[in-house]
């Protein structure tokens, strides 16, 4: 648990793995101190995926206000900066009704989005994405990583072979800028 300063007002944050006991911790925090749950957790955004992602029962969800539950269908896209954006405008909710905001998941992207900022990398044309998702799928993860180490040494230090998101992501981000994912 850490806790987070936004225009110098508090935000409580509560990160840790799957069935570590967050929701019920933030759930009595919530009761006590007059909070509202934000979730922090990049599956349970989605409608349909209760049990899947582990959300929190009803009755929790009934008890003290959530937001960001199970609000998005599943084809639509969510990225770190979006949850950004959507996490700052409940916090500011929260603080205008001076209530607690509880933040609680375990998406660690999300949460560094939201405490640290995120770097300005340039969106990625759709073309190159799909062309990288093709050529990765048709020579597979091993092949595809000793290319792009090849292409960018710094990629060795923090991508392994079984990580197609991020091969995927430092060759397409490579390939757009000239510059390391890392560097950026």
């Amino acid at each position: 648990m850490t806790t987070y300063s936004s225009d110098n007002s508090d935000v409580l944050i509560i990160a840790g793995p799957t069935a570590s006991g967050k929701s019920s911790y933030a759930l009595n925090l919530a009761r006590q101190y007059d909070g509202i749950i934000i979730n922090g957790d990049s599956q349970q955004i989605y409608k349909g995926l209760p049990i899947l992602s582990a959300q929190p029962p009803e009755e929790d969800l009934n008890a003290v206000p959530h937001v960001l539950y199970s609000f998005l269908d599943p084809h639509d896209k969510c990225d770190a900066h979006r949850w950004k954006e959507l996490a700052l405008e409940h916090i500011n909710y929260a603080h205008q009704k001076q209530k607690l905001p509880i933040i609680v998941g375990g998406t660690g992207l999300y949460l560094n989005a939201l405490v640290d900022g995120l770097s300005p990398i340039p969106d990625i044309p759709e073309d190159l994405r799909k062309k990288t998702i093709a050529m990765c799928g048709d020579i597979g993860n091993d092949a595809f990583y000793n290319m792009l180490i090849k292409k960018d040494d710094i990629a060795k230090i923090h991508v392994k072979p079984a990580n197609t998101k991020m091969l995927i992501r430092y060759w397409e981000t490579y390939e757009h800028t000239g510059k390391s994912l890392y560097e950026w």
